[in-house]
C-alpha cells in the first residue's frame, strides 16, 4: 500500500513516500480504508522529535492521528457490521498517512448519512475537543466569549458552538482571510490579533475566554476575563498565575478539558459532534487539502502558519471503491449473503447482475439478496478468497473496478474441492461517499 513514513526526525523533507505491506486486522482490531488524514500540531511535534518520547514513536513510522475511510476488515471479536460502514477514529499518534490503517474496534467512531467523509476528517479532533471546551466553559446565552486563535479548524468550531450556545462571540485571528472565515462562522466581532493593542477593540471585558495560544497572547486574553469569569488555557502553554485568577474571582481550566482520558468519553462527544454537522448545525472549515504524497508540504504549510480551517491529507480518492472489492471478497470467504447483498446500491438505481453465460438481470436488492442466498446456502466451506490484479477508476460519483476473483472450498464435507478463478467488472456509483454497485458481471459461472 501507499504510505508517508518518517525515516528520522526532523523537518518536513524527512516524510518520504513508500510502499509498505497492508496491516492486517488483530483481534479486537479493524482496519480502515483511509479516505483522508488531518493534520494536527501534534504531528509536526512527533516529527521533529519534540513529542516522540511521550507518545512512544521511534523512526521509522507513519505519521498522523485521525482519519475518515471505511472500515474493509475486521479482526476476532469485531461486530462484522463494521465492515463497510464509513467512519473516523485516531490511530495512536501514528499510522494515519497511509491507505489502510488497524485501529481498535473500540475506537470506531460511524460517520451519519448526509456527512461527507472529507468533513468527517475534519472534526476528528476539532469537533469533540472544541465541545469539550465549550461544556467546560458551560456558556450562558448572551455571555461574552473570546477566541483565539479563531481561524484554525478548531478555532472556527468553537467560534459556532459558542453562538449555538447562546454566546455573543468575539473571534480573534491574524490576517484578513482568518478574520473573514471567523465571522462567516458567525462571530459578532473580529479583532486582529497581530494588532499592538487588540484587547482594546474587545468592546470592553468578557465572560469566557477559550485560549489556544498561551504565551504573551493568552496572558493578555486572561487580562480580558471579567470577574466571575472563566479562562480555558488548552495550547499547553503555562497558563495565569493561581493567585492572580483567586484575587479576580477567574477560574482557570488547563489541558486537563482536552484530555479525555477515556474512548467512551471521547466518542461519546465524537458522536455528538458528527450529528451537529450532519444536520448542518455546525460547519467544518477545510483547509487546503493535499495529496499523500504531498505529506510534507502539508507539515511545512502548517509551521509556516496562517492556515484557515483544518489541513488534511486526501490519502485515496477510491479507498471506498477498492473497499467495496475487498468487502466483495470477505462476504464470499463468510459465505455471508447480507452482507453481499449490502454492497449494493439502493433499488431506485437500474441495477444488473450477470453471472457468468447466466445473463439474469436482478433489478432489485431484494432479488439480489435471494440470488445470494440460494447460491451460497450449500456452500459449508470457502477456505480461499482472494482478489488479485485489481484495477479502479474513479471520476465524480462513477466508479469501475476490475479484478480476478479466486475462491475455493467444499460444498459440504467430503465433498470434492471446488477452485473457481473469475474475471469481474463491477460498475459502483457514490453517494454521500457511500460506493454501492450497480453492475456486476462475471467471467464464468460461480461454485454452484
Amino acid at each position: 500500500m501507499r504510505a508517508i513514513q518518517a525515516q528520522e526526525f526532523g523537518g518536513p523533507e524527512v516524510l518520504k513516500p513508500v510502499e509498505l505491506a497492508p496491516p492486517e486486522p488483530a483481534a479486537g482490531t479493524a482496519v480502515v480504508a483511509v479516505h483522508a488524514a488531518d493534520v494536527l500540531g501534534l504531528d509536526v511535534a512527533i516529527r521533529r522529535g519534540a513529542a516522540a518520547e511521550l507518545f512512544g514513536v521511534v523512526p521509522p513510522y507513519v505519521p498522523g492521528d485521525g482519519v475518515a475511510g471505511t472500515v474493509v476488515a475486521a479482526g476476532d471479536g469485531v461486530d462484522r457490521r463494521w465492515i463497510g460502514r464509513r467512519v473516523v477514529s485516531t490511530t495512536g499518534a501514528r499510522g494515519a498517512c497511509a491507505e489502510r490503517v488497524a485501529v481498535p474496534a473500540e475506537d470506531l467512531v460511524a460517520v451519519p448519512d448526509g456527512l461527507d467523509l472529507t468533513a468527517a476528517a475534519a472534526l476528528v479532533h476539532d469537533g469533540r475537543t472544541a465541545l469539550a471546551l465549550i461544556e467546560a466553559a458551560a456558556v450562558r446565552p448572551g455571555e461574552r466569549v473570546l477566541v483565539v486563535p479563531a481561524g484554525s479548524g478548531l478555532g472556527l468550531v468553537l467560534v459556532q458552538l459558542a453562538r449555538l450556545a447562546g454566546g455573543t462571540v468575539i473571534a480573534a485571528a491574524r490576517g484578513a482571510e482568518q478574520l473573514a472565515a471567523a465571522t462567516a462562522a458567525g462571530a459578532t466581532r473580529v479583532v486582529d490579533a497581530a494588532s499592538s493593542d487588540w484587547t482594546d477593540q474587545l468592546g470592553g471585558p468578557v465572560d469566557v475566554v477559550l485560549d489556544g495560544v498561551g504565551g504573551a497572547t493568552g496572558r493578555a486574553a486572561f487580562e480580558a476575563v471579567a470577574s466571575g469569569g472563566r479562562h480555558l488555557g488548552y495550547s499547553g502553554e503555562p497558563g495565569p498565575d493561581p493567585d492572580e485568577a483567586r484575587r479576580r474571582g477567574v477560574t482557570p481550566f488547563g489541558t486537563e478539558v482536552v484530555h479525555l482520558g477515556s474512548s467512551g468519553a471521547t466518542r461519546g462527544l465524537t458522536e455528538r459532534v458528527l450529528d451537529e454537522a450532519a444536520a448542518g448545525r455546525i460547519r467544518p472549515v477545510i483547509g487546503p487539502v493535499f495529496p499523500l504524497e504531498g505529506a510534507a508540504e502539508a507539515h511545512a504549510a502548517f509551521e509556516r502558519g496562517g492556515l484557515v480551517g483544518r489541513a488534511l491529507i486526501a490519502v485515496e480518492a477510491t479507498a471506498g471503491l477498492i473497499g467495496l472489492v475487498e468487502r466483495f471478497g470477505q462476504g464470499f470467504a463468510a459465505a455471508d449473503a447480507e452482507l453481499l447483498t449490502g454492497l449494493w446500491a439502493a433499488d431506485e438505481d437500474d441495477l444488473v447482475h450477470v453471472a457468468g453465460e447466466r445473463a439474469h438481470p436482478l433489478r432489485t436488492r431484494a432479488e439480489i439478496a435471494r440470488y445470494y442466498r440460494e447460491a451460497l446456502g450449500p456452500v459449508s466451506s470457502v477456505d480461499t478468497a482472494e482478489v488479485t490484479d485489481l484495477s479502479v477508476e474513479a471520476a465524480g460519483d462513477r466508479g469501475r473496478a476490475f479484478f480476478r476473483f479466486r475462491f475455493a472450498g467444499r460444498e459440504a464435507p467430503g465433498d470434492e474441492r471446488f477452485d473457481v478463478d473469475v474475471r469481474i467488472t463491477a460498475i459502483a456509483r457514490r453517494r454521500d461517499d457511500r460506493w454501492g454497485l450497480v453492475h456486476y458481471h462475471e467471467s464464468s459461472p460461480g461454485p454452484v
